[in-house]
């Protein structure tokens, strides 16, 4: 039995079925420290130089980058927002996780990455991104 991992085939998957939900769709953004802000229906992944500097392991990062699932939920969990610029306990955060589709957490494991990369990785002058 082929199993689907690639996020493209997902996607064609779910653009191929009939989505019927009349549930509110939770929101999901990932914000540096400054945008975090009270918002309801949000899953909001706040993005920190220096929890990311000081709390993110190799290990981490790999799983990051390779979009390891189960891993980056694991690793996710640490920077999930409660919507006023604080972090949820990581327990909470992996159900709050938990609940999205595979599609929603891929896109969400990039957009992640992408932010981390973007606020943490020194520019190309050498100064910190914090600081430009």
């Amino acid at each position: 039995m082929k199993t689907k991992t690639d996020t493209k085939e997902l996607e064609k998957e779910i653009d191929s079925t009939d989505e019927t939900e009349t549930d509110e769709e939770l929101v999901i953004e990932v914000v540096d420290e400054e945008s975090a802000s009270d918002s309801d229906n949000v899953l909001q992944l706040i993005v920190s130089y220096e929890r990311v500097l000081t709390e993110m392991s190799v290990d981490d990062y790999l799983a990051l980058s390779h979009r390891n699932i189960e891993k980056s939920k694991e690793v996710l969990s640490h920077y999930v927002g409660d919507g006023n610029g604080r972090f949820l306990e990581p327990e909470d955060a992996i159900k709050l996780i938990g609940e999205i589709s595979l599609l929603d957490l891929t896109n969400l494991i990039t957009q992640f990455f992408n932010k981390m990369n973007e606020v943490v990785v020194p520019k190309v002058n050498g100064s910190d991104s914090k600081s430009t």
